[in-house]
């Protein structure tokens, strides 16, 4: 979990149930490097815990939750 983050992000498509292709999105990580998103989607922890718009960065190696989204 990440305050300062801006979005959630997960690091395998295997986190997600459903994902899809979006306009690409700058995403600034912490050692001040740039990637772009290209795939968001769905994650679903258990049945009623599920986050949305989360961006697929492969090259990321961590997942993350913003706890301000």
């Amino acid at each position: 979990m990440d305050s300062g983050a801006t979005d959630h992000i997960a690091s395998s498509l295997t986190c997600y149930s459903t994902y899809r292709e979006i306009n690409p999105i700058v995403v600034r990580l912490p050692a001040s490097q740039q990637v772009i998103a290209i795939h968001s989607g769905t994650v679903k922890f258990i049945e009623f815990l599920h986050l949305v718009d989360v961006l697929y960065l492969p090259s990321f190696n961590f997942n993350l939750i913003s706890i301000s989204s």
